[in-house]
């Protein structure tokens, strides 16, 4: 179960997606210099960007639930980690010096990523989002900039399960949506799935 990978998505339609085409389109402003002020971010008047200029905010969507990518700190009820320093540097590319509080962060779970893009309810995902053919059909993808294996998580004290044949005849969790989900039922179709949203779920069931 391999490649998980973290990348940024986008909606094709409205973008040709995030990922490369997005940087590329940045290029268009005169600087990304973090000490401009919006008045010097200047991309082609019907480009993407320009339409998130307007708007004056780059709403994008990660996980809450992933110590050191994306989580939610419970002291500050804000969204901290990796993605989140990513998504402030897009914030700045956009909207120059200060860009990084224009940027609003949106829950967005495996099941409801693609969704959320198509709708247009975020303008990018920035995520342990794993790179698919099927899935590449949807949305366009930034060139992987992490790349990590899928794992299986049990009880510390568990000696039983060492493969993912072994889970078949058991209960396994995984959340909806997910590369995990379809490689289990690839191999192991006798597995008994349980499903949640989020990863967190599963680690408390």
């Amino acid at each position: 179960m391999k490649r998980p990978v973290v990348v940024v998505a986008l909606l094709s339609a409205a973008l040709f997606l995030v990922g490369s085409v997005a940087f590329s389109t940045m290029t268009g402003a005169r600087s990304r210099d973090e000490s401009l002020s919006l008045k010097d971010m200047v991309f082609p008047a019907k480009s993407y960007m320009a339409k998130i200029q307007k708007r004056g905010q780059l709403i994008i969507g990660i996980k809450y639930d992933q110590p050191l990518f994306a989580q939610l700190n419970p002291k500050t009820d804000k969204p901290e980690g990796f993605a989140v320093e990513l998504g402030n540097a897009f914030g700045v590319a956009i909207f120059g010096k200060g860009g990084q509080k224009r940027v609003k962060y949106v829950e967005s779970v495996s099941k409801n990523r693609e969704p959320f893009l198509q709708d247009a309810k975020v303008d990018m995902v920035i995520d342990t989002y794993s790179i698919t053919p099927e899935r590449a059909k949807r949305v366009g993808f930034s060139r992987p900039y992490y790349v990590a294996d899928q794992d299986i998580l049990v009880r510390r004290k568990n000696r039983q399960i060492k493969s993912v044949k072994d889970f078949n005849g058991r209960k396994v969790c995984s959340a909806k949506g997910s590369i995990s989900e379809q490689k289990i039922r690839q191999k192991a179709p006798k597995a008994t799935l349980v499903l949640f949203d989020t990863y967190s779920e599963c680690a408390d069931a």
